[in-house]
């Protein structure tokens, strides 16, 4: 099976979102040591992903985030629990969720409380995010 490639900058928030949706590996597994103490302050994701930015470490592995989509990628962490999601019955068995999309009222409060501003650029990073991760979140 060929695996689906996704290129520039929109193609990586589309690859991000779907390996966020596919499960998150350890976050500290291979990071400097800096990183993880700012981990052990209480660093928000932001101010990580700022510290990577500086320290030129904006790829995990094989996988890399271009500069301009690390906003993005720093407002998703921040909201990426903000789900609505609906129960779809499975007739004698049991059912299962579907992810529906960003409850957008939860992610703005997600966005205002960790300080980020939302730009109409970063509003479409999220939203393609979002797509991504629905379409990998609703083929479990």
């Amino acid at each position: 099976m060929f695996r689906r490639h996704h290129g520039g900058p929109k193609g990586k928030l589309i690859e991000a979102a779907q390996r966020w949706a596919r499960g998150k590996p350890s976050r500290a597994e291979g990071e400097p040591e800096a990183i993880k103490d700012l981990r052990r302050l209480g660093a928000t994701e932001a101010e990580i992903a700022e510290a990577k930015r500086r320290l030129g470490l904006l790829s995990t592995g094989d996988f890399g985030i271009y500069p301009e989509n690390w906003p993005a990628v720093c407002a998703w962490s921040a909201v990426c629990t903000q789900w609505r999601t609906g129960a779809i019955s499975g007739g004698l068995g049991p059912g299962r969720f579907l992810y529906l999309g960003l409850d957008y009222a939860g992610a703005r409060a997600g966005l205002d409380g960790a300080g980020i501003d939302v730009t109409p650029e970063l509003w479409a990073g999220l939203q393609l995010m979002e797509g991504a991760a629905i379409e990998e979140l609703n083929r479990r």
